[in-house]
């Protein structure tokens, strides 16, 4: 029950006008809110909802070149002088199988697994990509195979070698690959590497070969194509033209 105060010191009348001023504003107030809930309700049935964005667990391997062979086995390869140092200290085996080529900054390329056939070729081929022959525009590319236990930090004379290359002791096989690579997601990351390993591991991918086209307006355009982030592909392409 509502409760009526009145003025007894102003007449009927003017308390009638008071509380119908009164009246009239508080239910303006109940109108407006009212208003406001049915927006706020409008908007929230409207509303896109944002995407949940799972967080991928970082592995010691993201900070180098690296993909997924066709049989199933982790390849990485050294960015730079620095990282080819901490991937032939830290993280090839003496029994490892390693790439590398004789172009200055080559990558050194380790399977972390079984060497086969496949995987030799395919690591060779990513050696190749990520070495100077891509910026050269070269097509082929030569690669030498050789074990871990074969890499040593000093020459045959005990001389010091800059950072990043390494002393291969012993024969060394060869062979020759064509550069040619794609870009897809594997395990949830961008990555880039051989054609048909890519092709194993990702559900979609953009095969790139040598071309007049810069890196800038690859990235744009793989990212395009698969939906990301136009820094993600930047960061793992070669360095040179594409097609």
């Amino acid at each position: 029950m509502m409760e009526i105060k009145l003025d007894f010191t102003k007449s009927l009348e003017v308390n009638a006008a008071r509380y119908y001023e009164g009246a009239k504003k508080a239910r303006k107030k109940r109108e407006r809110a009212i208003l406001a809930m049915e927006r706020l309700k409008n908007k929230a049935a409207t509303a896109i909802p944002k995407a949940k964005t799972e967080r991928v667990k970082k592995e010691w391997y993201d900070r180098f070149h690296w993909f997924v062979s066709s049989d199933g086995v982790l390849c990485v390869g050294g960015r730079n002088a620095e990282s080819n140092d901490a991937i032939v200290k830290a993280h090839v085996e003496p029994e490892e199988t390693v790439c590398h080529t004789v172009f200055a900054g080559s990558p050194f390329f380790v399977i972390k697994g079984e060497a086969t056939k496949t995987n030799i070729e395919e690591a060779g081929i990513a050696t190749g990509v990520f070495s100077r022959g891509w910026k050269l525009g070269m097509a082929f590319a030569e690669v030498h195979i050789m074990k871990g236990k074969q890499l040593k930090k000093a020459g045959p004379h005990g001389e010091s070698l800059k950072k990043g290359s390494f002393y291969v002791d012993g024969s060394r096989e060869t062979m020759k690959v064509e550069l040619k690579c794609a870009v897809g997601v594997v395990n949830q990351k961008i990555t880039c590497g051989p054609v048909a390993a890519m092709k194993k591991n990702s559900k979609k991918i953009v095969e790139l070969g040598l071309g007049a086209v810069s890196k800038e307006d690859t990235a744009k355009r793989v990212a395009g194509d698969l939906a990301v982030e136009v820094q993600q592909v930047y960061q793992v392409l070669p360095s040179g033209g594409f097609a």
